[in-house]
């Protein structure tokens, strides 16, 4: 039998050879009904350039277009029949993937939404809360999950979850939160100032919205 030889050296590495299209015919035609039976399986552990798997295809599809060309469903059908195990399992695993990618996308893209949705509340609700909530020396953050979230969800409609949710995305900036939250409580401050009204007098800090500081630098800042 004739072998198509690329290079001596590739020989010697890999000891890697190509069998001639003459030679590849006359072997198949060896076994030539398995070759045109169109659910046959034939093992090349060693294919190179899949010469012979090749072959087989092509006899296969040549009798299912004799066999069935007349309809284009059942050519269809028996021409996927003709496709090596293999390669299906590989079409079908990418079709898998693809859909998790997908699906994947849409939890995301759900998620997303969500929280663009908690955060809308939060942000036109939370100032409402700041008002009504008595514990003005502990932070939000603690006020939120672990002091009011009763009044918390009653004013905002948040549940303590929907606001840890963002918090374990990192979408808050804490330097930004404190700030915001110090602003406020200045403006609530002139406020009850203005009406003569002290009713944080006896504090000793004041909560942000992760932290706290001592009464005396949040007069002074």
């Amino acid at each position: 039998m004739a072998a198509q030889v690329k290079s001596k050296q590739r020989v010697e590495e890999h000891g890697e050879v190509f069998t001639n299209e003459r030679e590849v015919n006359a072997m198949l035609d060896m076994v030539k009904q398995e070759t045109e039976r169109i659910d046959s399986r034939f093992l090349e552990p060693a294919c190179g350039d899949g010469n012979f798997l090749s072959e087989v295809l092509r006899r296969k599809l040549a009798v299912v277009g004799e066999r069935y060309g007349k309809s284009q469903l059942e050519y269809e059908q028996h021409a996927f029949t003709t496709v090596p195990a293999e390669i299906k399992s590989k079409d079908e695993k990418l079709t898998k993937e693809k859909k998790e990618l997908r699906d994947a996308e849409k939890e995301t893209t759900s998620l997303r939404k969500q929280v663009q949705e908690k955060l809308i509340k939060f942000a036109t609700r939370i100032p409402i809360f700041m008002y009504l909530t008595d514990y003005r020396e502990q932070t939000l953050k603690d006020v939120i999950t672990k002091l009011e979230p009763g009044l918390f969800k009653k004013v905002t409609g948040l549940t303590k979850d929907d606001f840890e949710l963002p918090l374990s995305l990192n979408v808050f900036n804490p330097a930004r939160m404190n700030d915001a939250v110090y602003k406020f409580k200045r403006y609530e401050d002139d406020s009850l100032s203005y009406a003569g009204i002290d009713k944080h007098e006896q504090d000793t800090q004041v909560g942000l919205f992760d932290t706290a500081i001592p009464a005396q630098e949040f007069e002074e800042m």
